[in-house]
């Protein structure tokens, strides 16, 4: 089941990827009162996905894991002050997949409703 959530969220990526359509620059400013920029908030954070999801994914296939903190670091560079708390304290994967990241469809594309009450 992880390897499809990864392998759908990597589907999402792509696609958004190749769509033409640019969420615009990462955002550089605004780091709130302890100095860390934003995109340095969310990049400080890759490693212990990267823990989470080489301790939830038995046999990987190559790269599957990096694809998948990739995905996961590209929802947080969006906006840094709603995703990196919630990525900072979560404890599995399954609970990462699915309180901290933008929500994907059957389809493996983004849904209208986006992150956790909007």
């Amino acid at each position: 089941m992880l390897r499809a959530v990864a392998l759908g969220l990597l589907m999402a990526a792509i696609s958004l990827g190749c769509s033409g359509k640019n969420a615009g620059p990462t955002p550089t400013g605004g780091g709130g009162g302890d100095g860390v920029q934003p995109s340095a908030a969310c990049d400080a954070l890759r490693e212990s996905v990267v823990k989470l999801y080489t301790a939830a994914i038995v046999d990987p296939v190559d790269g599957e894991i990096e694809d998948a903190a990739h995905i996961i670091m590209t929802d947080c560079r969006r906006d840094p002050a709603r995703f990196a708390p919630c990525i900072r304290g979560a404890t599995t994967v399954a609970q990462l997949e699915r309180d901290c990241v933008i929500p994907l469809d059957e389809e493996g594309t983004v849904e209208a409703k986006q992150f956790a009450g909007d």
